[in-house]
């Protein structure tokens, strides 16, 4: 991912108030944003990962269709692998 970039992609159903666990391991120490985006609402629930690598667990707000969504806070760009607790179905596009 090229720094400062932002992308989100797949889609996920989620009930309100089920939990999703999103995990990174970045290979460069970079401070990346990880979360979901609401395709209704196009609101963003996420955290920072500071040191390129970390966990994190969302409780969703509201049911609903989410995207995964990944932010790129530093300059340099980076290549990471995410681990999901639920896959996404379908294209990931």
């Amino acid at each position: 991912m090229s720094g400062g970039a932002k992308n989100y992609f797949g889609e996920l159903s989620f009930r309100k108030g089920e939990t999703f666990k999103i995990s990174v391991v970045s290979e460069n120490d970079v401070e990346l944003e990880i979360g979901i985006l609401s395709i209704t609402t196009e609101q963003v629930f996420s955290d920072i990962v500071k040191s390129g690598e970390g966990e994190f667990t969302i409780t969703i707000p509201e049911a609903g269709e989410y995207r995964i969504y990944v932010s790129d806070k530093d300059e340099q760009s980076t290549n990471f692998v995410m681990k999901l607790s639920k896959a996404i179905e379908g294209p990931i596009v």
